[in-house]
């Protein structure tokens, strides 16, 4: 029966382990912890970085923005070089998603336009 328990065991913890990974599980963690995991491991990211994750999807002058406003933190020490905190980014968004209620692992939806279709039906 001991091994029975222990196999029993091991796969609710990978049950467990699989759901929380792919999000669709979430457990009582820290902010770093939740920054870090939405960040693919990193503490700090570059414009880049910021640039080509589906959350954020920011450009310079969107960065400098929230840097100026105090929204974000720059780690950095060359003033050259942006180094923004995670954590920062991570609350920044939570704080906005909390208040427009959208997910923020979801890339923004784009905008439709006009097919030429469309227009060709009108006079």
């Amino acid at each position: 029966m001991n091994g029975l328990d222990q196999f029993v065991t091991s796969i609710v913890e990978q049950t467990i382990e699989s759901l929380h990974e792919r999000g669709l599980l979430i457990l009582n963690e820290s902010e770093e912890e939740n920054a870090t995991r939405m960040f693919d491991g990193k503490i700090w990211l570059t414009l880049e970085d910021l640039r080509k994750h589906p959350a954020c999807l920011w450009g310079r002058k969107k960065v400098r923005n929230l840097l100026q406003n105090h929204e974000i933190e720059d780690i950095g020490t060359n003033q050259r070089e942006y180094r923004i905190s995670a954590i920062s980014v991570y609350r920044y968004l939570t704080q906005k998603t909390s208040k427009t209620r959208t997910d923020m692992n979801k890339p923004p939806a784009k905008r439709k336009r006009n097919s030429v279709s469309t227009l060709s039906n009108y006079p």
